[in-house]
Order: C-alpha cells, then sequence, then structure tokens
C-alpha cells in the first residue's frame, strides 16, 4: 500500500544494509520499489550519509573496510582500509570526519571525509568490543558502546580521547543523542532496558524499561520521542521523552534490527532481518503504513532525503 504521508521531499530514499546478501539495497519510500542495488563486500554492518547527502560510508568486515558510496551513481567509489573487525560508523554533523568502532581489535578508527583516509586511531583501556557509535550535534564529543564491558566511553573530538565512561545495562549495542545534545539513549539487550545519560555530566540518569532484546534506537527530530527496536518480540517501544516512559508498542517483521527516522520526522524505517523487508512507520499514528522488500538479511538503514534544489544543485554538477 502506498505511504498515507504527503512528503515535500522529491527524493525519499532508504540505504539498506544487507548482512549477508553482499549487497546495499536502495528503496524508494515514495514510490515503494527497489530502484538499485550496490554490491559491496559480504558481512556489511552499518551504514552513515554524509550531511550533504552525496556520499554513503559502509562498514564491511569481510573486506575490513569502510566503502564509499556515491549516491547520485549508487556505485562504489572508493574502498578505505580498516582495523580487523570495522563495525558501527558515525559522521560529524560538520561531514568532515568518521569515527568507526572496531568490535575485534577494540579500537576507534578516525577519517578525514575529504581525504577517504584514517587520520587517527584511537586506543583506550575503556574499549571492549565497541559496537554503537554516536556523535553529539555539536561534533564535541562522541559516545562509544561498549558490549563486552558494560561501558559507555565518551570521546573528546578535539583530542580524540576518552574523557568519561558511564555504566550501563547488560550487553548495551546503540545509541543514540537528541537533538539538543543533553542526553544519550542506550540499549541494553539482555536488560531489556534503556539508560539514559546527561552527555554534558557524562553520568547515567534513568533506566527505561523497554521490550525483549532492545537493540536499534532513534530521536524523532523535534526531541519528542525515542523510537528502540526489540529485536526477541517483534516490536518497536516508542518513548516520550518528557516523561521517559514507553507510552506505545508497534508491531513490525521478524527479528527487527535497525531503525532510522526521515528528516521531517514523519516515518520510522525498521529493518527486519529474518524477513528480508522494511517496515514503515507512520510515527504520527504509531503504527506500520507498510512492508517493502529490502534484501537479504536486512540489518542496518540510513535515510537520503533530498529536494528539488538539492537534485538541480546535482545536475549542474
Amino acid at each position: 500500500m502506498k505511504s498515507e504521508l504527503h512528503h515535500s521531499d522529491s527524493k525519499l530514499v532508504a540505504y539498506v544494509v544487507s548482512f549477508f546478501g553482499m549487497t546495499i539495497t536502495v528503496v524508494d519510500l515514495i514510490k515503494d520499489e527497489i530502484i538499485a542495488t550496490i554490491p559491496v563486500g559480504r558481512i556489511a554492518f552499518d551504514i552513515a550519509i554524509t550531511p550533504d547527502g552525496k556520499f554513503a560510508y559502509v562498514t564491511v568486515a569481510s573486506t575490513n573496510s569502510v566503502e564509499v558510496i556515491d549516491t547520485k551513481s549508487n556505485t562504489v567509489v572508493k574502498t578505505i582500509p580498516m582495523g580487523e573487525d570495522p563495525t558501527d560508523i558515525t559522521i560529524t554533523p560538520d561531514g568532515r570526519l568518521a569515527y568507526v568502532t572496531d568490535f575485534i581489535e577494540n579500537n576507534v578508527y578516525v577519517i578525514d571525509l575529504k581525504t577517504n583516509i584514517v587520520i587517527d586511531i584511537i586506543v583506550s583501556a575503556t574499549f571492549n568490543d565497541p559496537q554503537g557509535v554516536a556523535v553529539t550535534p555539536d561534533g564535541k564529543r562522541v559516545f562509544i558502546i561498549n558490549t563486552g564491558n558494560d561501558l559507555v566511553s565518551v570521546i573528546d573530538t578535539k583530542t580524540n580521547t576518552v574523557i568519561g565512561t558511564v555504566a550501563v545495562g547488560n550487553i548495551p549495542l546503540d545509541v543514540a543523542i537528541t537533538p539538543d545534545g543533553n542526553f544519550a539513549y542506550v540499549t541494553n539487550f539482555f536488560s531489556r532496558s534503556v539508560s539514559l545519560i546527561n552527555t554534558k555530566k557524562i553520568t547515567g540518569v534513568d533506566t527505561i524499561r523497554v521490550g525483549d532484546g532492545p537493540d536499534g534506537i532513534a530521536i524523532t527530530p523535534n526531541g519528542e520521542r525515542v523510537y528502540v527496536v526489540n529485536e526477541f518480540e517483534d516490536t518497536v517501544s516508542v518513548i516520550d521523552t518528557d516523561k521517559n516512559k514507553v507510552i506505545e508498542t508497534i508491531q513490525v517483521g521478524d527479528e527487527p534490527v535497525e531503525i532510522d527516522i526521515t528528516p521531517d520526522g514523519k516515518l520510522a524505517v525498521v529493518t527486519n532481518f529474518n524477513d528480508g523487508t522494511i517496515s514503515v512507520i507512520d510515527t504520527e499514528k504509531n503504527r506500520v503504513i507498510k512492508t517493502l522488500p529490502a534484501g537479504d538479511s536486512p540489518v542496518s538503514v540510513a535515510i537520503l532525503a533530498k529536494g528539488k534544489e538539492d537534485e538541480e544543485d546535482e545536475s549542474d554538477d
């Protein structure tokens, strides 16, 4: 079924990472169809799109690399050598740097996105099976999720050193930071909870009960709602950030893993690993309005939205 929402964007697509399929599936969320399939290495894991929307960066474990996709041609244009198991990736708001966690080597790589060269490798005794990663909106701090020791490490991006840690729940996996930069929400896979962290003080302030196996997490652009994917019960918990309580639970596909939200906040897109689909949620009604094919074993998703002016600028390049 077609979307019940009308978007001002002339282009609204989801880049979906296939864990076993060796592809990125590009799904048009307006036309409800796959518009491209991009070959990448086996065991691709995470994806992030630059603020200008021109490139997508994908971590690929089998080739120990990050592959760079030109979103205009939907082709891989660069491969950046990394450590033994690059896992998650985040891009700073100014589009200058990417931070990549390495699950096996227990460090964090910093990529200069102008040259696509690794310019720093951050090593810290606090890193233990680092996975989820997010940067504050001001670009000053990066939050690293350590699944091996149930800690969150906080990096100062000016010095690229760890300046503090916060203890969270059992097997934390992912993190999202509020648009005002004041709080970080961390999913705890085996604790059935989300930890709330004050990003300025680097302290835990609350624990929120959610569903079974919380994994991916995303926050609406207005900061009012947090969407948490519950992998073991095929649901998404919706947290009200004012009360920090779950206000709704949405049924999605089989073994959901990750989630992203459109820039206008109207849709949330969830990857369903066992279904080979994405569930598209209307965030106003908090219900699934369509389910679309999205390649084999989809794990991560990043949404690209472009208006007519953006597309005209591209055509002039």
